[in-house]
């Protein structure tokens, strides 16, 4: 999240509205134009396996 931060609000320049912290939760927004925000979260410790993702973005999940 720190590389993030640095990228979005420190190098693109775009103003941070609001951050929240909750245990291992950070969650951050950053100003796009008006009215329009991009968010980013992270959960400290998470499993995540990124060789684990199977469905190609765009392509709709076949379950209901």
């Amino acid at each position: 999240m720190d590389g993030t931060v640095r990228f979005y609000h420190g190098v693109l320049g775009m103003r941070v509205v609001a951050s929240l912290s909750n245990g291992p939760m950070r969650h951050y927004f950053f100003e796009i134009g008006d009215q329009n925000t991009i968010a980013f979260f992270e959960w400290e410790g998470a499993d995540v396996n990124p060789n684990g993702v199977t469905k190609p973005a765009g392509i709709p999940p076949t379950f209901p």
